[in-house]
């Protein structure tokens, strides 16, 4: 699959590797601020809105 076109959503520091190896990586709402400190792209909703708030960017 081309890694383009996969979506992946996170809300801790052991995410963060995951998150970075993806151009469309998230952080939910809820996610802790160790996170958030080390990773800027957050969507507003909390956990599964979050994931939804992520999906509806790329729609």
């Amino acid at each position: 699959m081309d890694p383009r076109r996969v979506i992946v959503f996170g809300d801790s520091c052991n995410d963060i590797e995951m998150l970075t190896g993806y151009e469309n990586g998230y952080l939910v709402g809820n996610a802790l601020a160790e996170a958030r400190r080390v990773f800027d792209r957050v969507v507003d909703g909390i956990y599964c809105h979050g994931i939804i708030d992520g999906l509806q960017r790329h729609i």
